[in-house]
């Protein structure tokens, strides 16, 4: 976004978004991510639609089970 703050939302967004995009890449289901990481399944799902706002530490957790770095699933 040329010179404007990502909104909240658009964060949510887009995180989700690509958390979903690398775990598919994978082959690897919502089910699998929440046991990796000791979530529930519907937190996963909520993440990925941009519907829940993960602390920091879930976004670390999230990235090491997917094997990738936190800066790959971030907006910026």
């Amino acid at each position: 976004m040329s010179g404007s703050k990502l909104k909240e939302n658009e964060v949510r967004k887009t995180f989700g978004e690509n958390v979903r995009a690398v775990r598919l890449k994978l082959k690897k289901s919502q089910e699998e991510l929440a046991l990796d990481i000791g979530m529930d399944l519907t937190s996963i799902n909520e993440i990925e639609n941009g519907h829940r706002n993960p602390k920091l530490n879930t976004v670390f957790k999230i990235a090491s089970a997917l094997g990738v770095p936190s800066t790959k699933l971030l907006p910026f």
